[in-house]
């Protein structure tokens, strides 16, 4: 990190983060007749190869509360939250790649009092394992009754998924969709003008976009509904 200035951060940077837990399912009981043999802790894991923050700005507005006071309304530029991306997220159930992201930016930096102005999400290559997930959805199953994850006559199917469904997903690459989405918000709060944006697509399959180029009403307008000494 660099910049810090009580709740203000000019820039952070983090490589390789990891985490690994153990959840216990609260599944089985064990002095049940018949008993239920307890089941074993999901594990969960995931990581992020890299992340950063920038121009975090939120000691003007902690110094307001610090002091137990509201902001005044006419503290325009009182806050940013940076902007952060993320590259290379992946999160795993049990051992199983459940999805995957490419990417992720959130820009929330401009704001007019507690109202934000402008604000951009997106997400690219945003993947999930149909059949990871469903693989994981059976060992659940399984440990449920009791029987081992390997594999049991008596146990439920190795996929909720017939095999010949997982097929046809394969075929036409939708065992493993590929997304993207954005999302945009630009508010003016003087005049009240406004757009907003977004997307969405699975690869190769579809895409739309949506987009409202219109008005709502300016800061003042609203902020003279709030009775005085709001703050």
């Amino acid at each position: 990190a660099r910049g810090m200035r009580g709740s203000d951060m000019d820039a952070a940077f983090i490589r390789g983060m990891a985490f690994d837990m153990n959840a216990p399912t609260g599944m089985g009981d064990p002095t049940a007749a018949p008993a239920m043999p307890a089941t074993p802790d999901m594990k969960i894991a995931g990581g992020i190869d890299y992340a950063s923050m920038e121009g975090i700005k939120l000691d003007k507005v902690a110094g307001y509360l610090a002091k137990g006071e509201w902001p005044p309304r006419t503290v325009a530029n009182l806050m940013s939250y940076g902007l952060f991306t993320m590259k290379n997220q992946h999160f795993t159930l049990n051992g199983h790649n459940i999805y995957s992201v490419g990417e992720t930016t959130i820009d929330a930096r401009k704001w007019h009092w507690f109202v934000p102005t402008k604000l951009r999400m997106s997400a690219n290559d945003v993947t999930y394992d149909i059949k990871a997930l469903m693989d994981f959805v059976a060992d659940m199953e399984r440990a449920a009754a009791g029987a081992p994850a390997d594999g049991d006559p008596a146990a439920p199917p190795a996929s909720p998924i017939p095999p010949e469904i997982m097929q046809i997903l394969a075929k036409y690459g939708l065992d493993k969709p590929s997304m993207d989405y954005a999302f945009g918000w630009d508010w003016n709060p003087t005049s009240g003008a406004a757009v907003i944006d977004g997307a969405f697509g699975v690869d190769k399959y579809l895409r739309f976009d949506i987009k409202y180029n219109g008005g709502f009403p300016n800061f003042k307008g609203v902020s003279d509904l709030i009775p005085g000494g709001f703050e």
